[in-house]
């Protein structure tokens, strides 16, 4: 048999009085509640993020359409986009709320060290900006 006669692997658990109740999770998939919490806020925040790409690129194509439009439409067409605009950037600010709420959870239960910021609109554009930039480079 392969590894026949070879010791056991070493355990990473170290000397502790716990090593029995570490070892019975690992074995188990047990994982902190902060884990999941970190990989929902990850998600949550990518999906803030490409709607926020996705509203900014919006954004654009409508500011070039309204440079092309005659006189007489660029009133009515203003008025949309900045009502869309302002329902787009309210919906925008109901989600990064629920993902504070649950970074602020977070950051409650981990350690410093691991703490997250909390999440902003202008953060999310700033980012999209440089990653727009960094593709056209």
């Amino acid at each position: 048999l392969a590894g026949e006669g070879a010791p056991f692997p070493a355990d990473d658990d170290g000397p502790s009085d716990s090593w029995a109740a570490r070892r019975l999770m690992r074995n188990a998939g047990a994982q902190p509640e902060w884990v999941d919490m970190r990989k929902e806020i990850e998600a949550w925040t990518e999906k803030i993020r490409l709607r926020v790409h996705a509203h900014r690129q919006w954004l654009h194509d409508r500011t070039r359409l309204l440079a092309e439009l005659p006189a007489d439409r660029i009133l009515e067409a203003t008025h949309a986009t900045t009502t869309r605009d302002t329902r787009v950037r309210a919906e925008l600010a109901s989600a990064i709320g629920e993902v504070n709420a649950l970074v602020r959870r977070y950051d409650l239960i981990v350690p410093p060290a691991m703490q997250l910021p909390l999440v902003t609109l202008e953060g999310l554009a700033a980012s999209d900006r440089r990653a727009e930039s960094a593709a056209n480079s």
